[in-house]
């Protein structure tokens, strides 16, 4: 039978890690003030989303006019065809 050797183990040096203390949080005055007109990148980044937006409910509102305009006509298609189906008598008189 073969027998383990036992493992050497060698204490690891761990640095020791400096805590950051918590700072309770506090209300800071704002640089800007809030209602200022000045526009920033953020602001042309919004725009354009905006516009992506905007652009894309039109386009999805087109789509259904269209498709709702294709259900109507076959709609339509199906009342003049079942409307001018001949009917058939019987010819035994």
């Amino acid at each position: 039978m073969a027998t383990k050797k036992p493992r050497k183990t060698t204490p690891t040096k761990r640095k020791a890690v400096k805590k950051n203390q918590v700072k309770s949080f506090q209300i800071t005055k704002s640089d800007v003030p809030f209602m200022t007109m000045k526009p920033s990148i953020q602001t042309l980044y919004w725009v354009i989303l905006g516009v992506v937006v905007v652009f894309f409910t039109v386009w999805i509102l087109k789509l259904q006019a269209d498709i709702q305009a294709v259900y109507d006509s076959i709609d339509a298609n199906e009342n003049l065809v079942i409307d001018a189906a001949p009917t058939k008598k019987n010819s035994k008189n």
